[in-house]
């Protein structure tokens, strides 16, 4: 009886197997990149739209933009974003864990506030006292749909029709 992978090429015993594994994880990888790419330029342009946002950290990717090996073609940035709503007409911001709770609740949009272990961040940039920040990332498995409906609930919140409070 033959038991396991059938090629012991493939099951690293040869050159050729651990190249071609190698290769085929080399490509899936650049794919998970483009398509992170994909998500993250989406909402940077979406989030650009609305009012009273304030987005935290780099605003582009420069993913693809590069040519070379997979190490070379890294984005710039990853698909987290961090960001402040500013109340309208008011001069403090929405409460980081208000709009949370709201997107979670109201949206079924998983965020979540705080400093998410970056204190020294949160209190340089003088918002650990008033909640953070509220925070969002999408991976390979999110979707360009996934990323509009948080673009959507986000613009709920921005355009000030919903009474959330203050930080």
């Amino acid at each position: 009886r033959k038991y396991g992978t059938g090629s012991k090429e493939a099951a690293g015993g040869g050159g050729s197997g651990r190249r071609q594994l190698r290769d085929n994880l080399g490509r899936s990888w650049v794919k998970i990149q483009e398509h992170e790419a994909l998500l993250t330029n989406r909402f940077l342009d979406g989030v650009r739209e609305l009012p009273n946002v304030v987005l935290y950290g780099k605003h582009a990717t420069e993913c693809a933009a590069r040519s070379g090996t997979y190490r070379s073609r890294l984005p710039s940035r990853t698909p987290t974003f961090a960001l402040r709503i500013r109340a309208n007409n008011r001069s403090n911001d929405l409460a980081p864990e208000a709009v949370a709770d709201w997107m979670q609740r109201e949206r079924g949009v998983w965020c979540a506030s705080g400093n998410f272990y970056a204190l020294d961040l949160t209190e340089t940039l003088g918002l650990e006292s008033s909640g953070g920040l509220v925070r969002f990332g999408f991976l390979h498995y999110n979707t360009v749909d996934e990323v509009d409906r948080v673009i959507e609930a986000l613009s709920l919140v921005s355009n000030g029709s919903l009474q959330l409070p203050s930080s």
